[in-house]
């Protein structure tokens, strides 16, 4: 707490002399906006008019998954663009075909739209404002006013895309059914991964400026276990416009067997023109490694930042983990404080014999996308109209995508770019806005992103708007947790560009990054932290993912927001939690007359209604490693509810399971010997375990069915194998106090 409390205060020093022309500048040019919320007029955003100018595209980032301010000034931002700038084709960071049910909705009024948008999958956009969004384009094509659709351009599941497919072949092409049958058959089987990292490693990146032409000493204590067939140690990385300029990893001097704590060091210069850099911990090989007190020197002067933890009492700055591995903080071997860094062997994830090679599926997918592209005039001989062709070899087109993601042979971002170029040629005359994470809009990242892409083939025609935020809530899953919950976090780092935007003063604004004179625009080009989440965050780590940013090079504009709060969940079901007498919390929903009891200390972190009936509750417990989910569905009217029948229910129930998580890309099979019998609240149950490789990480799912008289019930939570005893004896407990009705 005295640590964190530094931090923070670290983050109220003044600014620096030279950095206030730059805060000068912002406050000057900023476009100050009156509200995020849509429906409030157009005379604060005018100025926007020139930022965006002729542009074809506008791409919208988000600098999190999960912030309700972003939500609603990218619905804000649509409103005026569609309203006033003649824009009519709007698509996100959603799986294609899924995204394109929402257009029937918004230009028919057909379906329900806030089921619509849980059928795209993820909990980022099913949210209030999304939906509120969905609702004002729908009002905007019925007043007659104009016309917007809505779109998606992301390609990460081939489910229903192969579907799509497969039925129009089934109607032009029925001879080569067959053969299209065999490739969903491929696309939808468990994939075998790509071989990640064979070592255990936590990697934290060093902000060039403050390492530049200067020499670093990197030094920390390391202790070791059995450690065999590799080495433990440091590791310190310079890249620059070329490749790597400077590296050590010990790999000559690193620690081996049983040693107590020990001190090691790094000695290497940064050059000028360095571009990026990485330290951290690293373990090639079998055993144990612990790893505490790092230090940090800068030509011989001590080096502190908020931004990572170098004495690991938390996982703050790092990523930590490997395939083979589990890196954890560790409160019983420490050097110093309360915690250190531990990383074990955990042994190679056993491989799913029923698992598919994706480049096999790819192979196919390439062939299918051939047969359909090669016959169009056929087809268009057979009186299919045009369109219906079109998109049909688009949905094999992305279902092949998606199989060439799983091989590396093409990124996710080249496939979303080629989709969005894809929607624009199909309309020559449309200008389009794009919702994405700032990470895909930018121009540069640290990966080739669809912004880069994009900007090669548009070139001017295509305006970026990243954006930021200084402190406040969102809401993302917990990577300790693996449940959805909201975070708040404090101001950001002082000398981030997110903290250089806060010093302006003013709580919601756009600016022009084009065009600044100097010293702003050195500054806006040179490297700086800022906050970059996506769908997952660290529990008590207020500084976690903050990505070097080069701002003028990455985006045209920014639209900042002060303080945040968090998206607020569509959450489809009306339930009611009381507290008994014994001080257990009782959830009742009253439209399907379920009732459950939880331990006192549980917390209902999400509800969801989706598919036929069926509802997934999300759990929160001090007493798991991860997140406990339970899942309803009454029974039909008709339904066999005797013994007998919902014996056999269970019987099926983990191989329908496994075919579910292979359809999902998991790696996944049932343990042999792993399902037992058992009975829960006088009910007929049954428990098994599931395991498969998540994140280079062993990792089971413990799973138990029951069978009441009146519904379906399945308690199940995922945890990395260590944990997996610990975890079922608290759903075992949970399961004898539960009461499922």
């Amino acid at each position: 707490m005295i640590r964190l409390l530094a931090a923070i205060l670290l983050l109220a020093a003044p600014l620096c002399a030279e950095d206030v022309p730059v805060v000068d500048w912002i406050r000057s040019h900023a476009v100050r906006l009156a509200t995020p919320e849509a429906g409030h007029g157009f005379a604060d955003m005018q100025p926007l008019s020139k930022i965006v100018g002729d542009a074809r595209i506008v791409s919208l980032g988000e600098a999190t998954h999960g912030s309700r301010e972003f939500f609603q000034l990218k619905h804000r931002m649509l409103e005026f663009l569609v309203s006033r700038m003649g824009f009519s084709i709007f698509s996100i960071e959603a799986n294609m075909p899924e995204a394109y049910r929402l257009n029937d909705y918004v230009l028919n009024g057909q379906g329900d739209p806030a089921k619509l948008i849980q059928g795209m999958y993820f909990w980022t956009w099913n949210t209030e404002e999304v939906l509120d969004m969905v609702r004002w384009m729908r009002e905007y094509n019925r007043s007659g006013k104009g016309r917007v659709e809505f779109t998606g351009f992301d390609m990460q599941t081939p489910t229903v895309a192969a579907g799509i497919a497969r039925d129009f072949v089934a109607k032009a092409d029925p001879e080569y059914l067959a053969e299209i049958a065999k490739a969903q058959s491929l696309s939808t089987a468990p994939s075998q991964p790509r071989r990640a990292q064979n070592f255990g490693v936590a990697t934290a990146t060093f902000p060039v400026d403050d390492a530049a032409g200067r020499r670093v000493r990197f030094h920390g204590y390391i202790r070791t276990e059995n450690v065999t067939k590799g080495f433990a140690g440091l590791w310190w990385r310079v890249d620059g416009p070329s490749g790597v300029l400077a590296f050590d990893n010990m790999q000559t001097r690193g620690v081996t067997g049983t040693t107590p704590w020990t001190e090691y060091s790094i000695e290497l210069p940064v050059a000028a023109n360095a571009t990026n850099i990485n330290f951290g911990a690293l373990f090639p090989g079998e055993g144990t490694a612990w790893f505490d007190s790092f230090a940090i020197e800068l030509d011989g002067k001590p080096y502190r930042s908020p931004r990572f933890d170098l004495d690991f009492e938390s996982l703050n700055g790092y990523f930590a983990g490997g395939d083979g591995y589990r890196a954890s903080l560790d409160d019983q071997v420490v050097h110093s404080g309360k915690h250190s860094l531990r990383i074990a062997f955990i042994g190679v994830p056993k491989a799913d014999p029923n698992a598919i090679d994706p480049q096999v599926a790819a192979a196919a997918w390439k062939l299918v996308l051939q047969r359909l592209e090669s016959s169009r005039e056929v087809y268009a001989r057979k009186d299919l109209a045009p369109p219906e062709i079109e998109w049909a070899v688009q949905n094999a087109r992305v279902v092949l995508q998606c199989m060439q993601m799983r091989t590396g042979e093409v990124s996710r971002d080249a496939s979303m770019a080629a989709n969005v170029k894809w929607i624009l040629d199909r309309n020559p005359k449309a200008k389009i806005v794009l919702w994405a994470h700032n990470g895909h809009v930018t121009r540069q990242g640290s990966y080739p992103s669809m912004g880069a892409a994009l900007s090669k083939i548009y070139g001017p025609e295509i305006v970026v708007f990243g954006f930021a935020f200084n402190q406040g809530s969102f809401q993302a899953i917990s990577q300790e947790k693996r449940l959805l919950k909201d975070f708040t976090v404090p101001p950001a780092p002082a000398g981030s560009f997110d903290a250089m935007l806060a010093a302006s003063g003013l709580p919601l604004f756009a600016l022009d990054l084009r065009g600044a004179p100097e010293p702003a625009a050195a500054w806006l080009a040179a490297p700086h932290s800022s906050r970059s989440i996506g769908a997952i965050y660290y529990e008590n780590q207020p500084f976690a993912l903050m990505g070097q940013l080069r701002a003028s090079a990455a985006y045209d504009a920014i639209l900042f927001v002060e303080r945040t709060t968090a998206a607020r969940r569509n959450l489809g079901v009306a339930y009611t939690v009381a507290t008994t007498e014994s001080g257990a919390r009782e959830y009742t929903d009253p439209e399907y007359g379920m009732r459950l009891t939880l331990p006192a200390a549980w917390k209902i972190g999400q509800a969801t209604r989706w598919g036929d009936r069926e509802t997934t509750l999300n759990l929160d417990s001090p007493d798991t490693p991860a997140a406990v989910s339970i899942y309803y569905r009454p029974r039909a009217p008709g339904e066999d509810a005797a013994p007998a029948g919902r014996q056999r229910n269970l019987a099926g129930a983990m191989d329908a399971k496994v075919a579910q998580r292979a359809g999902e890309g998991l790696n996944y099979r049932a343990r042999p010997d792993g399902c037992l019998p058992r009975t829960v609240s006088g009910s007929p149950a049954r428990s098994c375990i599931g395991e498969f490789t998540a994140a280079g990480v062993a990792t089971v799912e413990y799973l138990t069915w029951v069978e009441t008289d009146r519904a379906h019930f399945l308690v199940f939570g995922r945890v990395p194998e260590a944990d997996l005893e610990r975890f079922r004896r608290v759903i075992d407990s949970l399961l004898k106090s539960a009461l499922l009705r």
